[in-house]
């Protein structure tokens, strides 16, 4: 496990309304964390099931989470992708991770647009940042993601700054019981600063 000291940004990943009860383990939990960058990555239609747009005490949550600081960004349309990779299933342990992997300029636009309509009729903004599920586009995707105004993305070991530079900064999983890849990344850190990303699905009684 990472100690705080070393996490520079704190973010919340697949925030749905599917996820209602956990988030409000995870936000109890992590109330005395002082960490001035968080960011809570919004799903807006969780597996085409969890529109956000019908769970007001979601939306209510997240409101309440953003006027207590924490930044909301778009995490994707659905989190999810028809054709997931089975290999993949061996590090992750998830089918629901590839929802931009692969696709085009014009396919990463559309998509992303429908996730944009839904997170600015809800909250009345534009997110500034966008994070692709499990951190997935392509070139093309980057590209796509720049044209509708965003101002940054990420990678597993980047946070792309349209306007500025990549800043190396390697997201660490929360939970390396669920994602195995997490214990291979922590021992290949260094001094660096990370991301600390935690998830619904994470055993909640390890986030502190």
């Amino acid at each position: 496990m990472i100690g705080w000291d070393k996490v520079k940004y704190l973010s919340v990943h697949d925030a749905s309304p599917k996820f209602q009860k956990e988030l409000e383990i995870i936000f109890d939990k992590l109330n005395d964390v002082k960490i001035k960058n968080r960011t809570i990555a919004i799903v807006p239609n969780w597996g085409y099931k969890w529109d956000i747009r019908k769970y007001p005490k979601f939306v209510q949550l997240m409101k309440q989470k953003e006027k207590e600081g924490w930044e909301l960004v778009l995490h994707g349309y659905s989190h999810s992708h028809p054709n997931h990779i089975p290999w993949y299933d061996l590090f992750f342990q998830s089918k629901e991770s590839w929802e931009f992997y692969k696709l085009s300029y014009e396919e990463t636009k559309n998509l992303a647009l429908k996730g944009l309509k839904i997170f600015e009729e809800v909250f009345g903004h534009r997110p500034k940042g966008f994070i692709a599920p499990n951190w997935r586009l392509s070139d093309e995707g980057y590209k796509a993601i720049k044209y509708l105004g965003f101002e940054y993305t990420s990678s597993i070991r980047y946070i792309k700054w349209f306007k500025t530079r990549w800043e190396k900064c390697l997201a660490v999983w929360q939970d390396p019981t669920r994602l195995k890849l997490s214990k291979l990344l922590s021992f290949c850190l260094t001094k660096e600063k990370v991301r600390r990303i935690i998830h619904p699905r994470d055993r909640l009684n390890r986030i502190l």
